[in-house]
C-alpha cells in the first residue's frame, strides 16, 4: 500500500506556446485642441487675508430683544465676551466675537459647539 517514487524515471514537461502582448504608447504627443487667446485676461478673486481678520460665531438666535439681552447678561456673568447682533426689527443673534485669522473659523466654531452645544455658525 506504499507508493515509491523512482528518481530514475523520466519526467515529462510540456512546453507552453510563447505569447506576446502589444504595448500601446499613450505618451505620444497629440495635437493641442484648446483655443488660444491672444489678449491677456485678468481675473481677480477676493482673497481672504489669513493673517488677520474678525468674525463672530453665532451661538443662539432670538426673536425679541429682551430674550437676547437676558442671555447676554447671563453669559457675561460667566465671564464670556458676547455681543448681540440685531438682524432686523424682530431677529437677534447672540454671538462671540473673534479677532483671529480667518483660517481659524472652523476650529473656533467646533470648540464652541463642544462647549455650548447647539449649532453655532460663522458670521463675517
Amino acid at each position: 500500500t506504499h507508493q515509491t517514487i523512482d528518481s530514475a524515471a523520466p519526467i515529462e514537461t510540456k512546453a507552453e506556446p510563447a505569447t506576446t502582448t502589444a504595448i500601446i504608447d499613450t505618451t505620444t504627443n497629440k495635437p493641442d485642441t484648446t483655443v488660444k487667446v491672444d489678449t491677456p485676461v485678468n481675473i481677480t478673486a477676493p482673497v481672504a487675508n489669513s493673517s488677520n481678520g474678525s468674525f463672530n460665531i453665532v451661538l443662539r438666535n432670538y426673536n425679541n430683544a429682551d430674550a437676547a439681552d437676558k442671555a447676554l447678561k447671563k453669559f457675561k456673568t460667566y465671564g464670556h465676551k458676547m455681543v448681540v447682533i440685531k438682524i432686523d426689527s424682530i431677529n437677534y443673534q447672540l454671538a462671540m466675537p473673534f479677532s483671529t485669522p480667518l483660517s481659524d473659523t472652523t476650529r473656533a466654531r467646533d470648540s464652541l459647539k463642544r462647549f455650548f452645544g447647539g449649532r453655532p455658525f460663522v458670521r463675517l
